[in-house]
């Protein structure tokens, strides 16, 4: 995966591309749920050799889709961000990469770890004119919504300003019933 460095001067592309009105643009942020368990269990050998499992299984699974950029944003913690048409796109990957981390075993010398995460999803429009930096912001809030709400989860909003950080209302949150609604629909019919 991409360090962050690589990750900021290729967001900011992403960025711009958004801005000119080509494309929506949607931010997964993840963590690993406990994390500190498997250092303190087993070591910090096998930590990393799990963080790097990760960042392996969505490089070559194929679940982040054309166009996506992942990095491994700091310790445990990983970023995806997402051009698109809609929101729906972006939450699918994040259903994706959570569903990838579930059915995963990471095996290193006696130890063998099964993992849940924490996802939060950011997205704004096409031509958007706030700051960069407030869609990782607003990513980072979801993800700690639901480790809030009890881990293992995926929560999100629609960045649209005015947004209060501190406070953020049902307007910004996305409702994963709601967005799909229509894909129940045809399965019920």
């Amino acid at each position: 995966l991409s360090n962050m460095r690589s990750f900021n001067i290729e967001y900011q592309k992403l960025i711009k591309n958004c801005r000119d009105g080509n494309n929506g643009l949607g931010l997964i942020m993840f963590d690993l749920d406990r994390f500190k368990n498997i250092n303190d269990t087993a070591n910090h050998l096998v930590g990393s050799f799990v963080i790097a499992e990760i960042g392996h299984l969505m490089r070559f699974s194929g679940v982040l889709g054309e166009g996506s950029l992942a990095a491994r944003y700091g310790g445990d913690e990983y970023i995806i961000a997402v051009p698109a048409e809609g929101i729906k796109k972006v939450w699918q990957i994040a259903d994706k990469v959570h569903d990838l981390i579930l059915r995963s075993v990471f095996k290193k010398e006696q130890f063998s770890f099964k993992l849940t995460a924490s996802f939060g999803v950011a997205w704004v429009d096409p031509g958007f004119d706030g700051k960069s930096d407030d869609l990782i912001r607003a990513a980072d809030l979801m993800l700690y919504r639901s480790k809030r709400m009890g881990r293992n989860q995926i929560n999100g909003l629609v960045l649209r300003y005015p947004i209060d950080f501190e406070d953020v209302g049902k307007a910004h949150l996305i409702d994963k019933d709601e967005l799909f609604a229509d894909e129940k629909q045809k399965k019920n019919a």
